[in-house]
Order: C-alpha cells, then sequence, then structure tokens
C-alpha cells in the first residue's frame, strides 16, 4: 500500500473522504439532526496522556452523526506524540490547526505546519508528533465514528487502562513514537 501526506492544496482528497461519509448515510432508521457546537461548550477532556497539556474537545460523535463520522480537536504538547498504530474500523484524517507536526504515514514522515491535511485509511500504520516549542492542535476526524470516545475514558488512565481502550476501540500499536533524532533521515523518500 502507497501512503502519503498532502497539504490543504491537495484538499479534493479531504472533500472526498468527508463526502464519502456524507455519502454512506447513517444507519438505518437512524434519524439524524444537525447541530451546531458554540465555541468553548465542547465536552474537554484534560491530560489524556504525556501531560496536562494535551487535550481533547469531542465535537461531533457517533450518536449526533448517525454513526457516520466523529471529530475531536486536540491541543498537543511539544515533543508528544502516540506510537505507531492502527485503527482497524475506521479511515482517519488530521488537518493541523497550529503549530508544527511532524505526521507518519507508512514510512513516510514529514514535517508539516497549519494547514497540512493527511488522509488514513483503515489499516494504514500512522502517528504524529509535536515538533516546535508552542501550543499545537489538531482537528481529527474518523468515518464510521465511535473512536472519539476513546478520548471521553483516557483521562487518568494507566499503561493497561489505555490498553484495554485501544483494543476496545479496535486500535494496535505497531512500532514506537517518532524519534525526532531521525526525522531528517525518515523524511527523505516521501
Amino acid at each position: 500500500m502507497k501512503v502519503g501526506l498532502n497539504g490543504l492544496s491537495q484538499g479534493g482528497l479531504l472533500c472526498a473522504a468527508l463526502l464519502s461519509a456524507l455519502l454512506a448515510g447513517p444507519a438505518a432508521g437512524d434519524e439524524v439532526k444537525g447541530f451546531i457546537v458554540p465555541h468553548d461548550s465542547a465536552p474537554h477532556y484534560g491530560g489524556p496522556l504525556g501531560g496536562e497539556g494535551n487535550t481533547a474537545e469531542v465535537l461531533a460523535t457517533r450518536s449526533q452523526t448517525g454513526g457516520v463520522f466523529g471529530v475531536w480537536r486536540s491541543n498537543i504538547e511539544p515533543e508528544f506524540g502516540p506510537p505507531l498504530h492502527i485503527h482497524k474500523e475506521e479511515d482517519e484524517f488530521f488537518y493541523v490547526l497550529s503549530g508544527e507536526f511532524a505526521l507518519q504515514l507508512g514510512d513516510c514522515v514529514q514535517r508539516v505546519q497549519a494547514g497540512a491535511f493527511a488522509f488514513i485509511p483503515k489499516n494504514a500504520p500512522h502517528t504524529y508528533r509535536k515538533t516546535a516549542a508552542g501550543p499545537g492542535v489538531l482537528l481529527g476526524v474518523v468515518s464510521p465514528g465511535g473512536f472519539e470516545s476513546f478520548f471521553e475514558q483516557l483521562p487518568g488512565a494507566d499503561d493497561a487502562k489505555v490498553g484495554a481502550l485501544a483494543a476496545d476501540h479496535a486500535m494496535d500499536s505497531v512500532g514506537p513514537p517518532i524519534d525526532l533524532g531521525t526525522l531528517g533521515e525518515k523524511a527523505a523518500g516521501c
């Protein structure tokens, strides 16, 4: 499987992913109503992993969208990033709202800044790591929805609980976090 990262100028992929999710529609019999999430009113989960500065705000849940998608916004501390992992049940995408990150998709690792976009098909190994000082914010979306509930259960979880949550959400760790010391070497060839 050949995978790569795309900038905002390749936004057609974003549109295609959203259109695909929306065309799939809600499960039979589910009525979906629109909704608006006013500023600072989304459920906020503080300090999920790697420090109190790592937070997640869930903007749309599976139940709100009839199962079609889930959306969250994450504030990420410098040098934080999860291990390389896969999602077995959903496609995912990230949009970098602010800051500088390293995004890894398959063997490709690239430094990206605000405006970058990455589409991650299910079963594709991926991760991210905040690379520069200061705040970083990622918008994440999964289709179908459901993974966003991971963030609700994550605060205060020890390693065993995180492993159980990952298993409950059909997510497998398949490698270590991005090593910032070798980032320049990995970026070649993407």
